[in-house]
């Protein structure tokens, strides 16, 4: 029964690192923080049943590098090895390494959804490629597999489209494709006027280029807008999914708040409204299975049933997090449980969402760090938190114009930074100060040290960075790597860098009325690929 549960998990929590002991300390952050995992603090040499639950709990919460560490530590019990390999596909799949994670999958056969996850990576090792300045896509290997024929495609295929199941194990992602016209801004492509579609991997265009905008993808169903018409659809099938809407939120938990004649309400990703229909004038996506709701300025939750399990008694609610959401009453937030018992009193001028027993709050104008007593265990003196990271247990505050970061109890870096890119699987961070870039780790420490005028999010092991025109070095966390032709540094995806050669084409203009002469720029911009070691990508038509 708890390996069933864990594995609906493990399906749901894309978020997940292994490695054995030596990848997961590779990026492991300083402390353990084991007093806030889910399960609490594994004893050494405990029961291997507890600690294997207790893994799994960790998982659930969202404490993975402890949980994988956990599995790790137990040796050959049970299928833990299993797990160790499959999330290490998953780490390589996050690290938008699609090759390495489909040669794990395939590996472990019919270990949980291996086999649909082996398709999923093989499906994703693809990148768009340009060819008279049209777009198509190419696989891995350098072959062509939907020939060049749009004016604007995204770099490859969404991830978070596929929708993994028992009865669709050869689900395929999509990617948004455009045309019309378009323009540089001086470091890419970008739309500009037209119209929009989904494409399919195998080249099927299962949303016709006829929309104005794609919302978003998800557990394969897509939400498009046309002028102010909002629709949902089936992305393997094209299929419409409900109807025509005024507004769409976004899908949680197999469902998706939807708008009509004023109200909203929730259709599941079957086709069926939950009961009441349109009822609410607010409706917020489900977590932890309740949804926030507001009618008649009054704010409550509702289960996946459509009844009204917490009363709507506040002025306000967030959602769900850790088993507790925020809730205003007059001008204050607090916190109730699952049961809607009052257990954090309203204190708080604004509040976030917990993870792992923390959450920020705001009072006054500052922002600090409370746990599941409301207790402060970092004071608000600062100007914004972010929510926490559940992998590596890290969140950014900034003061004035500066970033720092936080752990779930102390300040691992005073602000220093004036801009950061997430860590994301990798543990590694992406960040500036007066215009040069650099790397630091999630201990805040520098692993590629800042003075490049450029540099993309770290992935795949490595980041791009450029001190000057014509060429851009990737490298890895040792600040080891390889050069390549392109004037902008671009995060490497699903097995490819995407180099950019910008091309600066200055018109004079004329002003009649005074005879002075103006010069304008505009940019034209061609593309290449190139492997993960820095080889150019020959294409097989």
């Amino acid at each position: 029964m708890f390996m069933k549960r864990f594995t609906g998990i493990v399906l749901v929590l894309i978020l997940v690192l292994s490695r054995g002991i030596a990848l997961a300390s590779d990026f492991l952050v300083v402390e353990q923080e084991p007093s806030h995992t889910a399960a609490g603090a594994i004893q050494a040499g405990g029961p291997l049943a507890a600690a294997y639950e207790a893994a799994c709990r960790m998982a659930e919460s969202g404490d993975l590098i402890t949980s994988i560490n956990t599995f790790a530590k137990m040796g050959k019990y049970q299928d833990a090895p299993l797990y160790t390999a499959y999330l290490e596909a998953k780490l390589h799949l996050l690290r938008n390494d699609p090759a390495k994670a489909a040669g794990g999958f395939s590996k472990l056969g019919d270990f949980l959804d291996s086999a649909a996850l082996a398709a999923k990576a093989q499906a994703l090792f693809c990148h768009r490629f340009q060819q008279e300045d049209l777009f198509g896509y190419v696989s891995g290997n350098g072959q062509v597999i939907i020939e060049a024929q749009f004016d604007w495609a995204e770099r490859s295929f969404r991830p978070e489209s596929v929708w993994l199941s028992d009865k669709d194990r050869e689900a395929l992602p999509v990617a948004a494709v455009f045309m019309g016209s378009t323009f540089c801004d001086g470091t890419n492509l970008l739309p500009q006027e037209g119209k929009y579609g989904l494409l399919r991997r195998d080249g099927k265009l299962v949303a016709p280029i006829a929309y104005d905008e794609i919302l978003w993808t998800a557990d394969g169903i897509g939400a498009l807008r046309t002028g102010q018409v909002f629709t949902l659809m089936y992305l393997q099938t094209g299929e419409s999914l409900g109807g025509e809407y005024e507004d769409i939120g976004a899908y949680a938990e197999g469902f998706v708040p939807v708008k009509s004649y004023g109200k909203w309400g929730y259709l599941s990703r079957e086709g069926r409204m939950l009961p009441g229909d349109f009822a609410w004038d607010s409706a917020l996506p489900f977590r932890e299975g309740m949804a926030g709701v507001s009618q008649d300025k009054r704010a409550g939750f509702i289960n996946t049933d459509g009844q009204v399990t917490i009363p709507l008694t506040y002025d306000d609610v967030h959602s769900f997090g850790g088993g507790l959401a925020g809730v205003k009453q007059g001008k204050k937030w607090g916190f109730i449980n699952t049961q809607g018992e009052l257990v954090i009193k309203p204190a708080y001028s604004q509040v976030g969402i917990f993870a792992m027993e923390r959450c920020p709050a705001k009072r006054g104008d500052k922002w600090g760090v409370i746990n599941g007593q409301g207790e402060w265990v970092i004071s608000n003196k600062y100007d914004e938190i972010t929510e926490f990271d559940p992998i590596y247990h890290r969140a950014w505050m900034r003061n004035n114009k500066l970033w720092g970061l936080l752990s779930l109890d102390s300040v691992v870096l005073k602000p220093s930074w004036a801009t950061f890119t997430p860590f994301a699987a990798d543990g590694i961070s992406a960040v500036s100060y007066k215009g040069l870039y650099g790397y630091i780790d999630t201990r805040g420490v520098n692993r590629i040290p800042s003075g490049f005028d450029m540099a993309s999010a770290f992935s795949a092991g490595l980041g791009g960075v450029s001190a000057g025109e014509g060429a851009v070095q990737y490298l890895n966390k040792l600040g080891r790597g390889f050069s390549v032709m392109s004037d902008v540094p671009t995060q490497p995806l699903n097995g490819f860098i995407e180099g950019r050669i910008i091309t600066e084409n200055p018109i004079i203009q004329a002003e009649t009325d005074t005879g002075l002469e103006t010069r304008k720029i505009t940019y034209s911009i061609s593309f290449v690929l190139y492997d993960l070691e820095g080889n150019p990508m020959e294409f097989q038509v």
